[in-house]
């Protein structure tokens, strides 16, 4: 299987940071995986249904988590 961690030891590291940047939103997140022809893709949801839906593609250099603390003013 292919991957993108180089140790187990790095990956752990990662995974732990994006925890804590998503504990640091202080709201409730819906994790989905969405099938595409690449593969299994991640997407978060948070905020009100209610409301327009703001999409936020995620670039590569940083994770999830810490993108959507910097629009959590929109939630």
């Amino acid at each position: 299987m292919n991957t993108i961690y180089q140790s187990n030891q790095g990956k752990n590291i990662l995974l732990n940071s994006y925890e804590h940047y998503l504990s640091l939103l202080q709201t409730e997140t819906k994790r989905t995986y969405v099938p595409t022809r690449y593969g299994l893709t991640h997407v978060m949801e948070t905020g009100s249904s209610e409301l327009k839906p703001l999409v936020i593609l995620q670039g590569g250099n940083c994770i999830n988590p810490m993108t959507l603390a910097w629009f959590r003013p929109f939630v």
